[in-house]
C-alpha cells in the first residue's frame, strides 16, 4: 500500500481496518462512557464532555417530540 494515493486503496482493506480499530475500543475501552467520550472526540462534538461531567446532575424524562427545540433549527 506504500506510495498509493488514499483514494485508490481499495474499499474493502479500509472497511476491514476500520472494523479492527473499532474491535481494539471496544476491547480496550468496554465502558460506554468512554467510548463516548473517543467517539465525541473524533466527531468533533464533544457530547461525551457532557455526559461525562460531574458537575451536571441527569435525570432521565420522557418528553413530548413537541416541546423539544433543537439548537440552530427553527421550531417549524
Amino acid at each position: 500500500m506504500l506510495g498509493m494515493p488514499s483514494n485508490q486503496i481499495p474499499k474493502e482493506y479500509l472497511e476491514a481496518l476500520a472494523q479492527n480499530h473499532l474491535d481494539k475500543i471496544h476491547e480496550r475501552f468496554p465502558n460506554p462512557q468512554d467510548r463516548i467520550l473517543i467517539y465525541s472526540g473524533a466527531l468533533l462534538n464533544w457530547v461525551g464532555e457532557y455526559i461525562n461531567d460531574k458537575s451536571i446532575n441527569w435525570e432521565l424524562k420522557n418528553l413530548k417530540i413537541d416541546d423539544i427545540t433543537l439548537t440552530g433549527v427553527s421550531p417549524a
